[in-house]
């Protein structure tokens, strides 16, 4: 196999690259507890760990044989995020094409297993850990977080498991609507996360959707690409730089519990640059007027702010054009499920930052990978 050294051969293979995936997502999934994440000696661990593993990776992209346009997209890419991460200190991007590349025209059902693997692993030790020190009358009464610091963590991790695990059992067909009920019910009583809860129904709802409109011939994906992330980063910025004017912005301020609140004051403070710029994440505001508020401790809370704010400007411009591929390939090869996946993060990360972790937005694989479906001749790409 190309760029690994195979272990084992069979239907289901485990070779050196499928290690060093499940490495990486195992040390970066034990980093979300909150016990590893006060930890200096594991911060100092896991820091050596991810060094090793992107030293590995490095070798694995000098032997991978791609075509030139492949090689050129490859560099041109990693330099521009390479460029970005020196101004910003943040290599969530860069990160994230070195994977996508590192994986091209692997199996994204293998991808998709081993995360899979090592994120179970990750939460069964969440949960035991949780059990440990598990505060019952604290917990009940404002959600369970057990091993994860925090009651929505516990809530998307919950999701992040449900949409990933149908990701790789199915491709067309939708998760039986009492399934997804379910689950979202555990979610809502268990962590009380409402976030997490509405993801699980919309990822249900959306394949349910694509199944039925992919099959009619005015299906417009190609529009529903162009303008998925594009009107996200753009509503995300419309609205923080409104905040203060407009009653119908305070309004969904409301809606969704002040986080534009949140990202009007990191764009009042800060200035969008080309490649972007190393911000204060945290800052203390002693009383707000419009929200009626006082001693507030703030946070860049959505994935998009920290693109513009962070990132800066020609990164956000990569990653939407990344996006945009993307979404043009799942449309093409037919796969409503990874689709509907797609849109769900893509949405959430208006609300949660985390989402330029190429684990957490896991369809972005897709990208590189190939669908064997398609390979086969089982779904024919539309001409």
């Amino acid at each position: 196999m190309q760029g690994s050294f195979q272990i084992k051969k069979n239907h289901s293979k485990v070779d050196f690259l499928s290690i060093v995936i499940f490495v990486f997502a195992f040390v970066s999934f034990m980093g979300k507890l909150s016990l590893m994440s006060d930890s200096h000696f594991y911060e100092m661990g896991s820091s050596f760990i991810t060094m090793m593993v992107y030293v590995t990776i490095f070798f694995i992209l000098l032997k991978k044989k791609m075509p030139s346009i492949q090689v050129i997209c490859f560099i041109l890419l990693s330099s521009l995020f390479l460029v970005g991460y020196f101004f910003s200190e943040m290599s969530a991007l860069f990160q994230m094409c070195v994977w996508m590349f590192a994986m091209y025209k692997r199996d994204y059902k293998d991808i998709f297993k081993i995360i899979f693997g090592a994120s179970i692993i990750v939460f069964i030790i969440g949960v035991i850990l949780g059990l440990i020190t598990l505060n019952l009358s604290i917990e009940i009464t404002n959600g369970f977080y057990l091993g994860f610091g925090h009651k929505n963590q516990l809530g998307f991790y919950i999701a992040y498991l449900f949409i990933l695990y149908n990701c790789f059992t199915r491709k067309t067909d939708c998760p039986k609507f009492i399934e997804s009920f379910i689950y979202s019910l555990f979610i809502l009583f268990f962590t009380q996360s409402r976030t997490a809860t509405i993801s699980v129904l919309a990822f249900y709802l959306l394949v349910k959707i694509f199944d039925k409109r992919m099959k009619k011939v005015h299906f417009n994906g190609k529009l529903l690409a162009v303008l998925l992330v594009p009107f996200l980063i753009a509503f995300t910025y419309i609205t923080a730089i409104n905040f203060t004017t407009s009653g119908f912005v305070q309004l969904l301020n409301r809606f969704f519990n002040n986080r534009i609140f949140l990202n009007w004051y990191a764009f009042d403070k800060n200035k969008i640059s080309l490649f972007g710029q190393n911000i204060q994440m945290h800052n203390h505001i002693d009383y707000n007027e419009i929200i009626q508020q006082g001693n507030i401790n703030t946070t860049i809370d959505g994935t998009y702010t920290i693109i513009l704010l962070v990132m800066g400007l020609i990164p956000t411009i990569l990653y939407i054009v990344i996006y945009i591929f993307l979404i043009l390939k799942e449309y093409r090869n037919k796969n409503n499920v990874i689709l509907a996946a797609t849109i769900t993060l893509a949405i959430y990360a208006f609300m949660e930052t985390g989402f330029t972790n190429i684990l957490l937005n896991f369809p972005l694989f897709y990208l590189t990978a190939y669908d064997p479906c398609v390979e086969k001749g089982v779904i024919q790409y539309e001409q």
